[in-house]
C-alpha cells in the first residue's frame, strides 16, 4: 500500500526542489508582510511601491530583467490575490489607487499555503 508520492521521505533536497519550482511572484506574497512596511495601513500600499519591492526581490533571487513581469501584469496578479483589493482612495486630496490588505485573510493565505515554501 505504498504511495511513490505521499509516502516517499522527506529531505532537505526534496523541500529545495519545492521552493525553487514555485514562481517568484508567488514566492514574494508568502513575504510580504516581512517586505513591506505598515502593509496592512488602512490608506493601503501605492503600486509603485509593491511594484519596487518585487524588483527587488526580484533580483535578490536571482531573476533578470528579460523575465521580470511587467508592473502591470504583476499589479494585476496582486489585485487578484484573496488578501488585497485595489481601491480609490482619497490620499492627501487626491484620489489614488491603492491596494489594501486584510490582515487575517493574509493570515488564512500563509497558512493555506505554508506547504509551498516549507
Amino acid at each position: 500500500n505504498f504511495d511513490c508520492i505521499n509516502d516517499r521521505p522527506r529531505t532537505e533536497l526534496t523541500d529545495d526542489i519545492k521552493l525553487a519550482s514555485i514562481d517568484i511572484a508567488t514566492q514574494m506574497y508568502m513575504k510580504l508582510d516581512e517586505r513591506v512596511p505598515d502593509l496592512f495601513n488602512a490608506e493601503g500600499i501605492d503600486g509603485d511601491v509593491l511594484y519596487v519591492e518585487y524588483q527587488a526581490f526580484y533580483h535578490y533571487y536571482g531573476g533578470n530583467s528579460d523575465t521580470r513581469k511587467k508592473r502591470q501584469s504583476f499589479l494585476q496578479g496582486i489585485g487578484r490575490l484573496s488578501f488585497c483589493s485595489k481601491t480609490r482612495l482619497l490620499i492627501n486630496g487626491k484620489r489614488e489607487y491603492r491596494y489594501v490588505f486584510d490582515e487575517d485573510k493574509y493570515n488564512l493565505y500563509l497558512d493555506k499555503n505554508q506547504a509551498l515554501i516549507t
